[in-house]
């Protein structure tokens, strides 16, 4: 899943309204990368809220590396890993959304 297209299902998520345009999908009215939970912290635990995410360690990958879990409480399929906190809220709110 790219980017945008996580960041597209995470707006989508929040109830965000959507106008597409030539290079992307962009929040209706705001400007290009003002919707960014990849990057902003504070719209990442926006989404943690919304949607009661787990937090934790990642105890499934490389003990070397350190990493994130972020999982629904539901089970297997929502769960994300990845070494950036941000990433992995984002990627399991994209699979809870894209499930819908």
């Amino acid at each position: 899943m790219t980017d945008l297209e996580m960041t597209r299902l995470c707006a989508e998520a929040m109830r965000i309204k959507h106008i597409t345009i030539a290079d992307g999908v962009y929040p209706k009215g705001w400007a290009q990368n003002q919707y960014d939970p990849l990057h902003d912290d504070a719209q990442a635990m926006a989404l943690v809220k919304k949607f009661e995410l787990n937090i934790g360690p990642d105890v499934q990958g490389d003990p070397a590396e350190e990493g994130w879990q972020v999982d629904d409480y539901t089970g297997d399929e929502f769960t994300a890993f990845n070494a950036n906190l941000n990433r992995a809220i984002c990627e399991c709110v994209a699979k809870i959304q894209a499930a819908k």
